[in-house]
C-alpha cells in the first residue's frame, strides 16, 4: 500500500486560518490559482507570475502575507521587493519555515538574513517604507516559531501599523535613518 504524502505547508496554514475564522476576516488570496498572482512589474503572465501568498489578507491599510516553506526557499521573501516599490500600502510578510532539525536548510536561513538585511537598508531608507518581513522557524515536532509567527500574524491584522512596524518587525525612525545614512555613504 502507497503511503500518503503529508501536506506539511497545508497544515501549517491551519493555525492562520484559525485566528482569521476567529476574527471573522476573509482571505483574499490563498494558493497556487491564477486569482493569487502578482506580475512585480516585470509584464508576466500566466503561470510566470508570482504567488501572491500561501495566506494573503488585504485591508484598508495595510497587506498581511503568510509565506509557508517545508524547504528552504528565498523567493518568497525577494518577490515582494519590487511589489514593495509599486504599492502605497505596508506589506507585513510573516516567513515560516519548517524544520525536522536544527540545521535543516541552515544555509537557506542564515541567506534570507542575509538577504533581508541587504533589502531592508534600502527599503526603510524610503521615507514611507513599504516592506516588513520577519523569518520564524518551528520544528514539525515542536510547534513553538509557528505559535509566534500565528501570534504576530493576529496582531499584525488588529493592532496599530506603528506598533506592528516597531514591535515585530523592528522598525524605528532610528532604524530608518540609519538605513538612509548606510545608503548616503554606498553612492
Amino acid at each position: 500500500m502507497p503511503s500518503l504524502r503529508k501536506n506539511i505547508e497545508a497544515e501549517s496554514l491551519r493555525a492562520f486560518e484559525a485566528i482569521l475564522a476567529d476574527l471573522n476576516l476573509p482571505v483574499d488570496g490563498r494558493g497556487y490559482g491564477a486569482a493569487n498572482r502578482f506580475d512585480a512589474g516585470f509584464n508576466l503572465v500566466g503561470q510566470q507570475r508570482y504567488q501572491f501568498g500561501d495566506l494573503r489578507v488585504m485591508q484598508e491599510d495595510r497587506i498581511v502575507v503568510v509565506e509557508v516553506e517545508s524547504a528552504g526557499g528565498l523567493t518568497n521573501l525577494v518577490k515582494y521587493w519590487p511589489l514593495a516599490e509599486s504599492t502605497t500600502l505596508p506589506i507585513f510578510l510573516i516567513h515560516a519555515f519548517g524544520q525536522s532539525s536544527v540545521n535543516d536548510y541552515l544555509s537557506h536561513l542564515l541567506l534570507w538574513d542575509f538577504t533581508w538585511e541587504k533589502m531592508r537598508g534600502q527599503i526603510w531608507a524610503d521615507a514611507k517604507p513599504s516592506l516588513f518581513a520577519r523569518r520564524y522557524n518551528y520544528s514539525h515536532t515542536d510547534p513553538e516559531g509557528l505559535v509566534e509567527a500565528a501570534r504576530d500574524f493576529r496582531r499584525c491584522l488588529t493592532e496599530p501599523l506603528s506598533a506592528i512596524q516597531s514591535d515585530i518587525f523592528n522598525y524605528t525612525q532610528d532604524a530608518q535613518r540609519a538605513n538612509s545614512l548606510m545608503n548616503d555613504g554606498e553612492k
